[in-house]
């Protein structure tokens, strides 16, 4: 255990709290809770659990002011590592910020920093980026091109699925594949992305599968049940992916596409001498690794330490363990990366992980007091919290010990309302009620430089539609925010449904969307002309028609008309010759908007062989939506959902995507809520925001809806973590 001599000690937390008060009076020196964080002598592995709102960000920036005041290290020995880019300039800003300030008023030692290599001085990073840069400057020793910027998830699937779709081997069996190939082109990059983050290869994967198989061998099918023949499935249709990551590997690796996750297990494995590829480890070269990076970092502070991997865990351990001063913050109960092979197990793991065989004990602090939240939204946040703990329950049988957070003092009692209604819409609208009054209050714009913020905070995106058209409705402005939610939009969902229907013809509900919508605003009466026409066209075929296309057409309620109903009735076949159908069998304005809209869609037919934002453009010069969208939400915010879209849209095409690659993952966006890199989100003074539940952890606002609590949906029984006995995707091997 490493001990500050307490002779070395100059200045206390509360000294230097006082100290920049005098500068900043608006500054909050620390909390009795935070000061023996910020002065503790014990320099050895550390964990603080830092509840939500707790105030962890001041306090390791207030250590950092502290060690460097006192002379214990300088501003370029501490290494910060957080899991997002926002999180990491937030960190970075804030400690430069005070650094600043220490050498205005004099308390940094006389061999410290000038002022400009304070601004600089301090490295606080991601942990991928952290981990990037170091394979990068040595993946040459493993044979790795690691020197290009990592590719994002769009690239990555974009790659899988040309695999998948071209792959053509003798190691596999496709008689043992079960799903879809878009399923597959899943399940390739899951499994994939699962053995780097644990550490694992395909050959350990492989091997244990096939150990298990030559166990069921003697078992007949007559003798075996269900859950036995559901395993043997699951294990041989792994074993039929296996060479499609391998040469999703192989093609990646070789062309230095490496993925965020492939950084981290590679640098993982660097740093453990794991080099691969029959290549010699050298020991003494691994060795100079760990201690130049020991040495030029002699301070190191994890955030968010609950989220890390095993592999993350692996790379830092083999760096910094054995008992070199870590300080790890988090908090059990925000663990939500789950699927990664993350746990909230890891904070209690720390110790082993970082210690190793010393003696020495880890050191634990608490963060507590939540200065976020006011008196009644903590305790509705507390009750949920006891409740988990009794439904979590740990190897010995007992309820896991949760942590309550405590009140900051004068906290104000805070608003909790809670209402019950019919309908979506209902609900919706109500929402939008109560945040009207309070957005267009005099009192939010007294200061126009802090005004209130306000946030919708959704489980699932089909809330998205009907709550920001409500918003709207009060002339309230409105974020969405991330690509899952993007695709929602009204007008980015309009585009999407016209380049859907001219992709793929059996897109019934995208189809019906265009029929309904403002721009043809077809009746009943049309809707159900065009269904005759189109069942006349293919009378002599064989194909049987839905019922269901004319019970709903003479229901005159076309908006609830399920996808493949209306592809059925070939309506695409009939736009498409439109110009031959009957006259009178339609009303004039219906008759003309259709014949307008078969020759458009043959022009716009043109532009799918182009680029992806060629073909957006086109959809939305077609759609009047750049018009629409100016009149709705003026010129300064208009543009903003659809500028975003064809940002994400010229983000695919740079990896050579098409249209109709683009819209499948688009679907992957869509359905995969974890499934895709975090967004940071930072709070917007402009508009209301709406996001999931799960994009919006790590921030704040002033206001907050959270629509949808009902059974099933939010709480959600959700699907858990994948059993690998039933699921090919899911790694069978810890």
């Amino acid at each position: 255990m490493i001990e500050i001599p307490e002779s070395a000690i100059k200045y206390s937390a509360q000294d230097i709290g006082d100290a920049l008060r005098t500068l900043d009076p608006k500054f909050k020196g620390p909390s009795p809770e935070q000061i023996p964080i910020i002065q503790s002598r014990h320099l050895g592995p550390t964990v603080i659990i830092a509840g939500a709102g707790s105030g962890k960000t001041e306090t390791m920036s207030a250590r950092v002011l502290w060690l460097v005041a006192n002379g214990i290290v300088k501003p370029d020995e501490i290494l910060g590592l957080t899991f997002t880019r926002k999180a990491a300039g937030e960190l970075a800003s804030r400690i430069r910020k005070r650094l600043r300030q220490l050498r205005k008023i004099g308390l940094l030692p006389s061999d410290a920093l000038t002022k400009g290599e304070l601004d600089i001085a301090v490295t606080v990073s991601t942990y991928h980026s952290y981990a990037g840069r170091t394979l990068s400057e040595h993946a040459i020793r493993m044979g790795v091109d690691a020197g290009s910027d990592p590719i994002g998830e769009a690239a990555a699937w974009q790659i899988a699925n040309n695999i998948v779709n071209n792959f053509e081997s003798d190691a596999t069996n496709s008689s043992d594949i079960t799903h879809s190939a878009k399923s597959v082109v899943d399940k390739v990059m899951a499994l994939s992305a699962a053995l780097g983050e644990h550490g694992k290869s395909t050959t350990d994967v492989r091997n244990y599968c096939e150990e298990i198989l030559e166990k069921f061998a003697s078992i007949s099918d007559t003798q075996s049940n269900d859950p036995v023949r559901e395993l043997a499935a699951s294990l041989k249709e792994r074993l039929a992916i296996l060479p499609m990551i391998d040469e999703y590997e192989r093609y990646r690796f070789e062309r230095g596409l490496l993925t965020f996750n492939d950084q981290m297990s590679l640098a993982a494995k660097l740093v453990c001498g794991e080099f691969g590829n029959d290549r010699e480890i050298d020991t003494d070269y691994v060795a100079e690794i760990i201690t130049a990076e020991r040495t030029k970092y002699k301070i190191v502070l994890l955030d968010e330490y609950q989220d890390t991997s095993v592999s993350q865990v692996k790379f830092l351990s083999a760096l910094f363990g054995q008992g070199h001063p870590v300080t790890a913050v988090g908090d059990p109960n925000q663990a939500i990366y789950g699927w990664r092979s993350a746990s909230a197990q890891t904070l209690d793991t720390f110790g082993r992980a970082f210690i190793g065989n010393s003696t020495a004990k880890c050191i634990e602090h608490n963060l507590l007091t939540t200065w976020r939240n006011d008196e009644n939204i903590l305790e509705i946040a507390n009750r949920t919290v006891d409740r988990i703990g009794e439904l979590i329950v740990n190897r010995k049988g007992k309820a896991a010990s949760v942590k309550r957070l405590k009140l900051r003092p004068s906290a104000g009692k805070g608003e909790l309302l809670c209402g019950q209604f019919e309908t979506l819409s209902m609900e919706a609208t109500a929402i939008a009620e109560h945040f009207e009054q309070y957005w267009f209050a005099p009192e939010r714009t007294a200061d126009p430089e802090e005004p209130q913020t306000f946030a919708v905070l959704v489980r699932s995106r089909k809330y998205i539609g009907e709550i920001e058209q409500a918003l709207r409705d009060k002339k309230i402005p409105v974020e969405v925010v991330g690509l899952g939610g993007l695709i929602h939009v009204p007008e980015v969902a309009d585009i999407l449904a016209l380049l859907r229907t001219l992709t793929f013809p059996e897109s019934g509900s995208s189809l019906m969307r265009l029929l309904t919508g403002p721009r043809l605003a077809l009746g009943p009466k049309d809707l159900a002309a065009l269904g005759k026409y189109a069942r006349s066209l293919v009378a002599k075929s064989e194909e049987s028609l839905s019922s269901s296309v004319g019970k709903l057409m003479e229901a005159a309620n076309p908006e609830m008309m399920e996808a493949e109903d209306f592809a059925i009735g070939s309506a695409i076949e009939a736009l498409e010759v439109f110009e031959k159908a009957p006259k009178t069998a339609f009303s004039e304005v219906g008759y003309q908007r259709l014949l307008k809209f078969s020759k458009e869609l043959r022009e716009l037919r043109r532009y799918l062989v182009g680029s992806i934002t060629d073909a957006i453009m086109e959809a939305e010069r077609f759609l009047f939506l750049d018009t629409e969208v100016m009149v709705r939400d003026g010129y300064a915010q208009g543009r903003k959902h659809l500028d975003a879209f064809l940002d994400e849209a010229s983000k695919f095409q740079r990896n050579g995507g098409t249209i109709s690659t683009f819209l499948e993952w688009l679907k992957i966006a869509d359905s995969e809520e974890g499934g895709l890199k975090p967004v940071s989100v930072a709070a917007n003074k402009h508009a209301v925001q709406i996001l999931t539940v799960h994009a919006a952890k790590g921030s704040e606002w002033d206001f907050v809806a959270v629509p949808g609590l009902v059974a099933k949906n939010f709480p959600s029984e959700g699907k858990g973590l994948d059993l690998w006995t039933s699921n090919s995707a899911a790694l069978p091997i810890a």
